[in-house]
Parts: structure tokens; sequence; C-alpha cells
């Protein structure tokens, strides 16, 4: 790493004295830790990408169980709703039958 340090330090001094000219500067080597740094920040984006997948991922799951639970509450009321109905149907029947009973017995 130090030698890149001096050999980019020599190019630039080169270039300046008017030595090289200016594409000897496309010569320069990028510093490692300039490119661990871009590394790092890459990681660091893929990270908060992932995370966010992640997040995005489980709010459509806990949407998807929401929309199931309502279905099933809306399901189970339905057939309450029918059963009620169905009793209240069976007591009409029932007393219809009573009243005929009565009516045959005078």
């Amino acid at each position: 790493m130090r030698k890149q340090i001096i050999k980019n330090l020599v190019i630039d001094k080169l270039v300046d004295e008017e030595i090289l000219g200016e594409e000897a500067l496309d010569l320069k080597v990028e510093n490692v830790d300039v490119f661990k740094l871009k590394q790092l920040e890459l990681e660091h984006e893929l990270k908060l990408k992932e995370m966010e997948m992640k997040e995005m991922e489980k709010r459509k799951e806990d949407e998807f169980k929401l929309k199931q639970a309502e279905l099933e509450m809306k399901e189970r009321l339905e057939m309450e709703k029918k059963e009620k109905e169905d009793e209240f149907k069976l007591k009409e029947l029932e007393m219809k039958e009573r009243e005929k009973l009565k009516k045959n017995l005078k």
C-alpha cells in the first residue's frame, strides 16, 4: 500500500513538473483503502436492501394472514347466521305442527 501511495505522489510530481503529460495520471493506482471503503459501502447497501426486502416480505405475509383471518371470521359469521336461520325455521315448523295437532285434537 505504501508503494502505491509513493507511486501516485511521484506521478503527480512528474505531471506537475510537466515531465510527464496529463495521460500519465491514468497510471495512478487507486488506494486499497478506497477499494475497501467502496466494498464496505456496497456491502452495507446490500444489507440494507436485504433488510428492506425481508421487511416488505413480512409486511405482505402479515397482510395475507390478516386477510385470511378476516375471511375465516366472515365464513364463521355466515355459518352462524345460517344455523340460526335453520333453528328459527325448525321452531316455526314445530309451532305449525303443534297448532295442527291442537286443531286436530279439538
